[in-house]
């Protein structure tokens, strides 16, 4: 699922006086969202979605370096009336009538889209809850870190899972946009270009939306906004 409210002062979780130049590390993130009240927002007339911000630290000896931050994306399968069709996104879904809460529906999709299992994994915390276009849905995010070797079982709904260093998507020469056009009115949307990342691919999608607004919160969160 692709593309809140953020806080501006210390209640908010944000860490203060964090340089531009420091870098994002687990335990700068899980304090900050230990802080964080996120703003919570009731279910849409269409229902309520939950997806999973997964972090990884990059393991001794990897091209990036050890202890750099991963964020994992999919790229979602193209798929006939699917809105999300080919976004970039983080790996969740619906909430389904017998899901426990937020946390069961991520996990389950989770499981689902990427075959990692985060039943056991307890959540940093959770982002502010977003409000969907064009479905009226609410879409709630919580954030997780996964540690040792990861591989993924795509389920049909995925083309791709990837790990993207965080310290990328800071990089200028990522910085791009898309215009999008609703109800008659054309707007111009901030995204990122996804080359690269783990494995290494040239021609994903840009990331923009709803998971660009998730990705701004957590690292809005932490200190460090993009």
């Amino acid at each position: 699922m692709s593309g809140g409210k953020t806080g501006d002062d210390d209640e908010s979780g944000t860490v203060p006086g964090m340089s531009k130049d420091t870098q994002l590390t687990i335990d700068n993130l899980a304090a900050a969202l230990s802080r964080h009240h996120p703003a919570l927002l009731p279910s849409g007339a269409s229902g309520r979605a939950g997806v999973a911000a997964i972090l990884h630290e990059a393991p001794s000896g990897a091209r990036t370096g050890a202890g750099l931050l991963r964020l994992l994306f999919i790229e979602r399968a193209t798929r006939e009336g699917d809105p999300w069709s080919g976004h970039i996104a983080f790996p969740g879904g619906m909430m389904e009538r017998g899901d426990a809460g937020i946390r069961a529906t991520a996990v389950r999709e989770t499981l689902e889209e990427v075959g990692l299992d985060l039943a056991a994994v307890e959540p940093l915390g959770r982002l502010d809850d977003l409000r969907g276009r064009p479905l009226p849905i609410i879409v709630s995010a919580l954030v997780f870190r996964v540690s040792g070797e990861t591989a993924f079982a795509r389920g049909p709904e995925v083309k791709e899972a990837f790990w993207m260093d965080v310290e990328e998507l800071y990089e200028p020469a990522r910085r791009t946009s898309i215009v999008r056009r609703r109800d008659g009115v054309e707007r111009t949307l901030p995204a990122i270009r996804m080359t690269g990342g783990i494995p290494p691919r040239e021609n994903r999608p840009p990331l923009w939306g709803l998971t660009y607004q998730l990705v701004a919160n957590l690292v809005t969160i932490a200190g460090r906004p993009l």
